[in-house]
């Protein structure tokens, strides 16, 4: 038995483009790329908003670490100048780990522990009193008050 070569089937030629559940399938992954480029754009976009949120935010937490250094500092330096920077050490050491009421409240017990005296006026500030001499010999209204002068004016008055 011979086989023709006419019963074989000679092999179809197909053309894509006539397939229709091929051009389906091409329109629905052209579909898919746009949208995985669309979803690219917004994730590149999302991290340069992170980015620069958390660099804004790196900033921001700086300068308030600041400002609180600076605060927890004027407390610890002019609130408590009466306390000498040995009973400050540990607070002036940890001034970044501690809040402020905690600096406080360890600075005040420290005063309370010592007996510290609560004077309002700071040292540097205290002035001494004014005095002035009425029976002045050079000139006799020098440096007075005008209020002394005034009185020493109605004295002679009366004495007339």
């Amino acid at each position: 038995m011979a086989e023709s070569h006419e019963d074989e089937e000679q092999p179809v030629a197909y053309n894509l483009e006539e397939v229709v559940e091929y051009q389906e399938l091409l329109n629905k992954y052209a579909a898919l790329e746009e949208q995985i480029t669309q979803l690219n754009n917004t994730i590149a976009e999302r991290d340069n908003t992170i980015t620069t949120l958390t660099a804004e935010n790196q900033t921001l937490t700086e300068f308030k670490q600041k400002i609180d250094r600076e605060k927890k500092s004027a407390l610890i330096h002019d609130t408590f100048y009466m306390l000498s920077d040995d009973l400050k050490k540990d607070c002036i050491d940890n001034i970044d780990k501690y809040s402020y009421d905690e600096i406080e409240a360890k600075l005040s017990v420290i005063c309370v522990r010592n007996k510290v005296s609560f004077d309002l006026d700071k040292p540097e500030e205290k002035k001494e009193p004014v005095t002035y001499s009425i029976d002045s010999i050079d000139d006799e209204n020098a440096g007075l008050p005008a209020w002394v002068v005034r009185v020493k004016e109605v004295e002679k008055q009366k004495n007339l």
